[in-house]
């Protein structure tokens, strides 16, 4: 019976130092061969992963910065002269991005500053947007040509500016005074392109 107890101790600490060595086998493997395929997570055959080390481009959007090259295009009506110019950028466009300069340049262009209606500002348009290089046209009229409208009023001769709401001069001629051609003009609307030729009229049919 002892015997046969002796045997037993003897397998079980046979297969506990057997554990013991395998154990620390594969932990000596690891440490001195970590790439070995018994330190490889299993895969199935079916699943395949790609791994990609590549990060996503970020696109950068592009502002106005103050850098940038300012390039501004004027254009004077009717004769077309034309002149350019590159300036530095305004301080209030810096950092704007194309959406909201082009929104800048249409509100410009419905309220211009009084010294561009003075100038005969009539639009603006963007011809080029890029952080490098910003290009705008400006459309002026000649404020040297100006037209003029006649009219009737009560019986006399008013004459208007070019937008026909804004009183020019009372020329104190009545309607009746003049030619009938002239008068068929007037009721109708008549309009004089140039101050000069205003004044011929106004000499022509003054008392």
């Amino acid at each position: 019976m002892k015997f046969v107890k002796w045997i037993s101790l003897f397998f079980i600490d046979a297969l506990i130092f057997f554990c013991i060595g395998f154990y620390y086998g594969m932990k000596t493997e690891n440490f001195f061969y970590p790439g070995s395929k018994t330190n490889e997570t299993y895969q199935s055959p079916h699943i395949i992963r790609e791994e990609s080390d590549a990060e996503p481009v970020a696109v950068e959007e592009e502002c106005i910065t103050k850098d940038t090259r300012y390039t501004v295009k004027s254009v004077v009506m009717p004769d077309e002269d034309i002149s350019s110019e590159t300036i530095a950028v305004p301080e209030q466009y810096i950092g704007m991005n194309r959406e909201t300069f082009l929104v800048a340049m249409e509100n410009y262009s419905l309220v211009p500053p009084t010294e561009e209606r003075e100038k005969g500002f009539v639009n603006v348009e963007v011809e080029s947007f890029s952080s490098s290089q910003v290009k705008i046209t400006m459309y002026y009229e000649n404020p040297e040509i100006k037209n003029f409208f006649l009219a009737v009023f009560d019986h006399q001769v008013i004459v208007y500016e070019e937008d026909k709401t804004t009183i020019f001069m009372r020329t104190g001629i009545h309607l009746e005074d003049l030619p009938e051609e002239i008068q068929m003009k007037l009721i109708a609307g008549m309009t004089l392109e140039t101050e000069e030729e205003l004044y011929n009229f106004l000499e022509s049919y003054s008392s």
